[in-house]
């Protein structure tokens, strides 16, 4: 992870506290009354999205936030293409 050009992490994914701390740090405006209350996590059921839904659970219970899952799929894109090519640029 590379914020403001800084390596803040290498090799490892942090933990949310950790997260949040280095968010604190560099952006605290981001951070300062912060309320997260709904957090959305896309799902294929890779090993990336799981992992992805069980920072996302971490991250709930940190903010006390709730979990809303979507499970996204190839098919979804390959259905939306033809009706993308439909739409005329002005």
């Amino acid at each position: 992870m590379v914020i403001n050009n800084e390596v803040v992490f290498e090799n490892t994914v942090p933990s949310v506290a950790d997260l949040v701390h280095i968010l604190q740090k560099f952006q605290p405006e981001l951070i300062k009354g912060a309320k997260t209350n709904k957090i959305l996590v896309p799902v294929d059921f890779s090993e990336v999205s799981t992992n992805a839904f069980h920072f996302a659970m971490d991250m709930a219970s940190f903010f006390e936030a709730d979990i809303k899952v979507v499970h996204v799929t190839i098919l979804t894109l390959i259905f939306l293409i033809p009706m993308l090519m439909t739409f005329k640029r002005y």
